[in-house]
């Protein structure tokens, strides 16, 4: 007889094929922590000492949260009802600049629970101390994308834009595939307001050497089309794509004020778009055209 080493029976199992999209009273075998089959029998020459029964559950794939700054956890509900460009640059830039390595491993921590608990086995990250964003990653068992940027923005509280490449490169190597290959690296890209031309294309450069992705936000508010149409001319994504950005595998997040060229730009380029309904309300940045974006077969996220 083969015996598991949990068995999961009587639940509802979402499987995501298209021939049996769902299994109404099915079972989950595991062993040697990994699913040995779903099926909707059980042979009668397999059998486990720890069994659960699922009655009334549904079992489903974990759920992938594609956008998270997850040690923000530790600022829920501070500066409310504010447009983002207030919410970011008087209140969350003053307090992050008093945040310890030590606060960014429990916020993350704490999110990472929070994830656990609602489903959510992978997510894609980028913050500061991303040091201790792998540590806490490490000792979870969750899966992520982390990003570091080749950028410093400030020194002495003042927008300078210092180059930090080779320590973007350093995280690369240190923590790309680590994790038993739980972890993946990309280039981090905070904003085409926050960078300029130079370190947009510099940022190009790095993800291609390192054979590696982007993750940025783009086109949040109205705010950052004025900016961008002030210091480039052009749209955020027109510039993103004319610096060599768009050329890796991108993860953009945000996406609200998108023209319809920007969506035929994403769409030629292949960009995976992360759509944040929750945090788009909360600054009032809008809503992106998320049904125009799944008609034209954008990769939309969540």
């Amino acid at each position: 007889m083969d015996k598991l080493d949990l068995l999961i029976k009587n639940v509802d199992i979402i499987t995501m094929d298209d021939e049996s999209m769902l299994i109404k009273d099915g079972y989950i075998g595991i062993k040697d922590d990994k699913i040995n089959f779903v099926s909707n029998s059980l042979n009668s020459d397999i059998y486990s000492e720890n069994e659960i029964d699922g009655k009334g559950k549904i079992a489903m794939p974990g759920l992938v949260n594609a956008h998270s700054h997850s040690a923000m956890t530790l600022m829920r509900n501070y500066a409310d009802d504010i447009a983002l460009e207030a919410w970011l640059f008087n209140n969350i830039f003053p307090i992050e600049a008093k945040l310890t390595e030590k606060d960014v491993y429990w916020g993350t921590m704490l999110g990472i629970a929070e994830m656990l608990k609602s489903g959510i086995v992978a997510f894609a990250d980028m913050y500061m101390f991303m040091d201790e964003v792998a540590r806490a990653v490490t000792q979870t068992g969750i899966k992520a994308n982390i990003c570091k940027s080749p950028i410093q923005f400030f020194e002495g509280g003042e927008l300078k834009r210092l180059d930090k490449s080779q320590g973007t490169i350093d995280y690369y190597k240190r923590y790309h595939n680590s994790a038993d290959g739980r972890i993946k690296v990309f280039v981090e890209i905070h904003s085409t307001y926050m960078f300029n031309e130079k370190t947009l294309s510099n940022a190009a450069i790095l993800a291609k050497q390192l054979n590696t992705g982007i993750h940025l936000h783009l086109l949040e508010t109205t705010t950052e089309v004025e900016s961008s149409k002030r210091d480039y001319g052009m749209t955020s994504v027109e510039i993103c794509k004319k610096t060599g950005v768009l050329d890796v595998p991108i993860l953009a997040a945000h996406c609200v004020h998108m023209t319809d060229s920007d969506l035929e730009i994403m769409k030629e380029m292949g960009c995976s778009i992360a759509h944040n309904p929750t945090s788009n309300l909360k600054l009032g940045s809008g809503i992106a055209r998320v049904p125009q974006m799944l008609q034209m077969g954008i990769n939309l996220c969540l």
